[in-house]
């Protein structure tokens, strides 16, 4: 390191875990006159690990983000949404939730959404038909393991690749298993009934396994 303004990248990424992505001149903000003054400089750095940034600065550069609702869901999916360039906020402590949801009031043109399961899967890039072709038997044992947890499974493309599969459970599955189950144990045949029949009558899986 030196102690000039001018740290050299190389000096930078060997000392910090993180990563230069851009160093350069900013064009154009010298300002206006006949005589303008000099170029200010960009420096756009990657974070390699854990870190933190102010929330202003994070929805600057990322005007949508998600709310995790939990501490776990957050932990769970932050290293798939990160890889697929999804901005996830860690909404799970005490008061979270109710200062990140007002934040689009602050900050105009900041959108706040509840992270859902199908936000990640929508990032998640499809397999070409043939390499998915070559894998028809694969997906079959899959599913006929999977399917008496009502787990549909779908072959995706996504990062990072030291996950080889993916398991995504939307707070409607969960509440829908949580309804079965309560349906299962009462002592009351007819509610039972009603409840188990309207588990199994949808068409659409909530929950889903992505397999790589």
């Amino acid at each position: 390191m030196t102690n000039s303004l001018n740290t050299p990248i190389e000096a930078l990424e060997y000392a910090y875990p993180f990563r230069v992505v851009r160093y350069g001149y900013r064009p154009g903000s010298g300002g206006q006159g006949r005589f303008t003054g000099g170029d200010g400089l960009v420096r756009e750095i990657e974070l390699l690990t854990d870190g933190q940034v102010t929330l202003t600065e994070f929805a600057r550069n990322h005007p949508t983000m998600y709310l995790a609702s939990a501490v776990e869901e957050f932990h769970q999916v932050a290293p798939i949404a990160s890889a697929q360039g999804i901005s996830v906020v860690n909404g799970g402590y005490t008061y979270d939730a109710e200062l990140v949801s007002l934040l689009p009031q602050v900050l105009p043109g900041v959108i706040v959404e509840a992270l859902d399961a199908g936000v990640i899967a929508a990032a998640l890039d499809p397999v070409p038909p043939g390499e998915e072709l070559s894998l028809a038997r694969l997906l079959g044992i899959a599913r006929g393991r999977l399917d008496p947890l009502d787990c549909d499974v779908i072959l995706r493309a996504f990062r990072p690749v030291t996950m080889p599969a993916l398991f995504l459970d939307s707070r409607a599955a969960r509440a829908e298993r949580t309804r079965a189950e309560i349906a299962a144990s009462a002592d009351n045949g007819t509610v039972s009934t009603m409840i188990a029949s309207r588990t199994t009558d949808r068409t659409i899986d909530s929950s889903s396994a992505a397999v790589r």
